[in-house]
């Protein structure tokens, strides 16, 4: 990572952070640039920095294209790609070994795919505000982590916080939507025990 690329990471991650489940075309978009870029660097590393750049965009382009009109199947794809390269990276960043083209990786790589597929294909609003919060996060993270250094527990730190924070902002904004639109909001707790 550059000072470059850590700072749009902090960007795209903020937008992902707080509006994912708005802009999924944008969730889905990062999922096909995440496929251009990891997954070609792990496949053929013999391709220039710029050559996955450009196959990330126009697999980001391409996939977000389909998702306005085919939005559930295309979150899903995006949910299998963009859970895979965090499943990947987590796990290099515990101190897994996961080769570039091992079974391991291959094995990593495919069931967190998998699981990220069929949760955002099931669980749509809430996969997506949870999922986007998690990818938002950590970019932040680890773009601040990069330009700021220090220990690695405060990169933990700071993700968790966010994690948190976008969570409840668009947890709240899909609340208010469903109020907005004339349903009732839900009531929990002693409020809702009252009014039954």
């Amino acid at each position: 990572m550059n000072t470059g690329i850590a700072i749009a990471a902090i960007v795209v991650g903020l937008v992902e952070l707080f509006f994912g489940r708005t802009l999924f075309w944008l969730f889905v978009a990062i999922g096909g640039f995440l496929l251009g870029w990891f997954l070609l660097h792990d496949v053929a590393p013999h391709l220039a920095g710029w050559e996955r750049v450009a196959a990330g965009i126009g697999a980001g382009i391409v996939l977000a294209l389909l998702a306005l009109v085919l939005t559930r199947v295309m979150v899903s794809i995006g949910g299998f790609f963009v859970f895979s390269a965090a499943a990947v990276i987590l796990g290099r960043d515990l101190g897994a070994k996961l080769t570039a083209g091992s079974t391991s990786y291959w094995v990593v790589y495919v069931v967190a795919g998998v699981i990220g597929a069929v949760l955002l294909f099931i669980f749509l609003d809430w996969a997506l505000i949870v999922f986007t919060s998690v990818a938002g996060a950590g970019a932040v993270a680890r773009g601040i982590f990069f330009l700021a250094g220090g220990p690695r527990w405060v990169e933990y730190v700071v993700f968790v916080v966010l994690l948190v924070l976008g969570i409840l902002f668009q947890s709240r904004r899909l609340r208010g939507r469903a109020a907005h639109r004339g349903r009732p909001p839900r009531r929990r707790g002693l409020r809702a025990a009252l009014h039954m």
